[in-house]
Formats: structure tokens, sequence, C-alpha cells
């Protein structure tokens, strides 16, 4: 007998949106991608409305999405630290860095801002 605890499911509240990473980026299973490609395809920065739309339609209220919202970038404003910790190169870090600080910093404005 196999149990299973569904990582997209809140019980009566529904289902928690999502996507794979191997979705965003158009891939087949067995196509050979790394983390430019699945950046590529993450939020741009004048687009975090477009999270607050998902998150209403994923079942979270504003406040409770801009909460969320906070919690990402507080969580993700080490990520320098943590690349160099996992053995990243200067360089990877900065061409990382192109994408990953004007997105953290817009979702920033975007969970900071009224309503």
């Amino acid at each position: 007998m196999l149990l299973l605890r569904w990582f997209d499911r809140r019980g009566e509240r529904g289902r928690i949106g999502y996507i794979s990473a191997m979705t965003a980026v158009g891939s087949d299973d067995g196509d050979h991608r790394d983390y430019v490609d699945v950046v590529g395809a993450d939020v741009l920065p004048d687009e975090p409305e477009g999270l607050l739309a998902l998150a209403r339609d994923c079942g979270l209220s504003l406040p409770e999405a801009k909460e969320r919202m906070s919690r990402i970038v507080g969580s993700l404003s080490g990520w320098p630290e943590r690349a160099y910790a996992n053995g990243a190169r200067e360089r990877e870090v900065t061409m990382m860095a192109e994408s990953i600080r004007p997105r953290l910093e817009a979702v920033a404005r975007a969970a900071r801002s009224a309503s």
C-alpha cells in the first residue's frame, strides 16, 4: 500500500497553483536545461502584479499574497552568499544576479505597495 500526501492540495480549500520548471521553459523529459533557462522563464520585473493576480486565482487574499511575497524576498535575499557557499564562482553569481536582483526588487516593491 502506498500513501501519498499531494504537495499541491490544501484539503477543502482546493489545489495550490504551480507549474514545474520543465513546463516554465517548455522542455520535454530528457531535455538538457540549466538554471539560466529556468530564470529566463520566470517573472519579469514589470510583472509582479501578475503574481498578485495568480495568488488571487489560487485563493489567497491580497494581504496573504503580499505577506508571502515578503517572506519569499526575505528568504532569498541572501542568495549570493548561499551560492558562494555551494561552490558558485564570481562569474556565475554575477550572471545569476542580472536576473535575480531585479526580480526580487520588483516582488519586494509589489509586496510593500498599497492595495
